[in-house]
């Protein structure tokens, strides 16, 4: 059929038959690198939104460890960084529990850890299985603090 169309259209208008041919191209093509696009869209928005989550718990760590330094009840480094964690995305799905914060105060140096669990595709967990709403990863961070001698504030 395609040589059909050569042959009767090679005498008149021989750019006509590449259009006719090649009418559904963009269409095709389309179909194929729009999942792919969309599919790294996604992915850089995910890796921004981990990142976002990373930064808050950095600092988090670093604030618990920076007050439990300076005073002599764990407690206080513990709530610090809790009040930092609460800037954490809640809405999105993409956290899922709440964080876990622990100081060690040692006699010269106090270290706070904060770990959290995240979920890839948060929208992916809440449609599968029961089981499937633990599935993700846990970022930690960690920050250690030389202790400051009690100023009795």
């Amino acid at each position: 059929m395609l040589i059909y169309h050569f042959a009767k259209l090679k005498s008149r208008e021989p750019r006509a038959a590449w259009i006719q041919v090649e009418r559904g191209a963009a269409a095709v093509e389309l179909a194929v690198a729009l999942p792919i696009i969309l599919l790294i869209a996604f992915g850089l928005v995910q890796v921004m939104l981990v990142q976002n989550v990373k930064t808050i718990i950095d600092h988090a760590a670093a604030e618990g460890a920076r007050v439990a330094a300076v005073s002599l009840d764990r407690g206080d480094g513990v709530r610090a960084a809790r009040a930092v964690c609460r800037a954490l995305p809640r809405g999105s799905g993409l956290v899922s529990g709440r964080p876990v914060v622990k100081i060690i105060q040692g006699p010269e140096r106090v270290r706070a850890i904060v770990k959290v669990r995240i979920s890839l595709l948060p929208f992916v967990s809440q449609v599968g299985e029961a089981g499937a709403s633990r599935a993700g990863f846990i970022l930690a961070a960690s920050s250690t603090r030389r202790r400051e001698p009690y100023a009795g504030f």
